[in-house]
């Protein structure tokens, strides 16, 4: 391994928190490129919807529904081959720019025949491509469904619902966000797990930093017991090899705390913590094992929640 010298490491620490922000740019290009292609499909549905009048039989119900249907398999068609395209394109391209970035400190990291596999078959937040989407799918027609159903049983317009089936764009378009960024972190995760014993974790040190993500913030881990991430839906940790970062020289999630207006500490920590923590108590203490601890453990860990 290359010795760097402070000004070079810490050179090389600010062109991966570049490449970080990066990748979220790119997941909310993802993001806004699938809410247009949804609400393109939203509007097909829509025109099927509001030339219905009213729903009079259940023929009727059922060639609408079928209609209606068509336009949300295409269109998770094309989601789920776009996506799987992106995702090979990510790891491809993640994998290239993580070689890069060993080759600074002297490194030749190798890349395993199976990366994409082991990539893809990864689930992001407990899910897979396919199980999230075959879940979207679930429930958007099942909204669908009871949308005619409404119409059919008060003799209504379908179409007067049809804003719920738009609202429906926000949560794929941050789902793909999520798993377009989760491909990022796996690819990284399985280049380390091949090439490096030890990871540190880093947690992005603003005001919608979880306490359980800054109390991992900085901790060193044996590759085969670090966190698996994302933590959370959102998450924007990662992980980074610990010779490719100054462990010491990385600021605490409670230092960074400590440092926030008294508005922006109650607005993360909730009023109970926060006059908790005014008494004293370390954000620290809010959290165990990657576990945000309700108040009733806190209790059973001795702490006072009582006004002194």
């Amino acid at each position: 391994m290359k010795e760097l010298t402070a000004g070079e490491r810490k050179k090389a620490f600010n062109k991966w928190v570049k490449h970080l922000i990066d990748i979220e740019f790119y997941g909310n290009s993802i993001e806004e490129l699938t809410v247009d292609k949804f609400l393109q499909a939203a509007e097909k549905i829509e025109k099927i919807l509001k030339k219905q009048t009213c729903i009079s039989t259940k023929k009727q119900y059922r060639e609408i529904l079928g209609q209606i249907y068509v336009s949300v398999d295409n269109f998770i068609s094309w989601l789920e081959e776009s996506m799987q395209k992106k995702s090979q394109s990510i790891i491809k391209n993640e994998s290239s720019w993580m070689l890069d970035f060993a080759a600074i400190f002297g490194l030749s990291y190798l890349l395993p025949k199976t990366i994409s596999s082991q990539v893809l078959f990864t689930p992001a937040s407990g899910q897979t491509l396919k199980s999230r989407l075959n879940m979207f799918t679930l429930k958007l027609k099942t909204k669908l469904d009871n949308l005619l159903r409404v119409a059919y049983v008060t003799g209504g317009a379908p179409g007067d619902g049809v804003q719920e089936v738009t609202a429906a764009s926000k949560e794929i378009g941050k789902g793909m966000k999520e798993f377009s960024s989760a491909t990022f972190r796996n690819t990284q995760s399985v280049i380390f797990r091949n090439n490096t014993k030890f990871v540190r974790y880093i947690a992005t040190l603003d005001t919608s930093t979880c306490p359980v993500c800054g109390g991992y913030h900085g901790q060193r881990f044996p590759i085969s017991e670090a966190p698996r991430l994302p933590i959370h839906d959102r998450c924007r940790c990662s992980l980074i090899a610990d010779e490719f970062i100054d462990g010491e020289g990385i600021a605490s999630y409670e230092q960074f705390f400590d440092g926030l207006s008294p508005e922006e500490q109650k607005e993360i920590l909730g009023k109970t913590r926060y006059e908790l923590y005014k008494r004293g108590v370390g954000v620290s203490s809010f959290v165990d094992s990657g576990k945000k601890l309700t108040l009733q453990e806190l209790t059973e860990r001795g702490i006072n929640l009582l006004k002194e």
